[in-house]
C-alpha cells in the first residue's frame, strides 16, 4: 500500500511540475487545485499508515529556496521578522 501511495504522489508531482513549473509549490495556482488536494489525501494516507521519511539534504537546500521565496511573496514570515513583530507588540 505504501510503495502504490509512493508511486502516486510521484505522479502527482510530475503532474504538478508540468501544469505549475519547477517550483510549483510556490505557485498560487497550484494551491487549492485538483492536484494538490490529491497530494494531500496521499500525504494523510501515508501519514496513518505511519510512514516517515528523513529528507536528503538536497530537500533541505530546496525547501529553504522554497521558504524564502513564499516569504518575498508575503505567504510567510521568517522567524527574525516573527520575533521583531512581538517585540513591537511588547512596546
Amino acid at each position: 500500500m505504501i510503495k502504490e501511495l509512493l508511486d502516486k504522489r510521484e505522479l502527482l508531482i510530475q503532474i504538478a511540475i508540468e501544469l505549475y513549473g519547477e517550483f510549483w509549490i510556490t505557485d498560487e495556482r497550484f494551491w487549492d487545485s485538483p492536484t494538490e488536494i490529491e497530494m494531500r489525501n496521499v500525504q494523510h494516507q501515508l501519514d496513518d499508515l505511519g510512514y516517515t521519511e528523513e529528507p536528503t539534504e538536497e530537500e533541505k537546500i530546496l525547501s529553504q529556496i522554497i521558504f524564502d521565496e513564499m516569504v518575498r511573496r508575503g505567504k510567510f514570515q521568517d522567524e527574525d521578522e516573527e520575533e521583531d513583530d512581538e517585540e513591537d507588540i511588547n512596546l
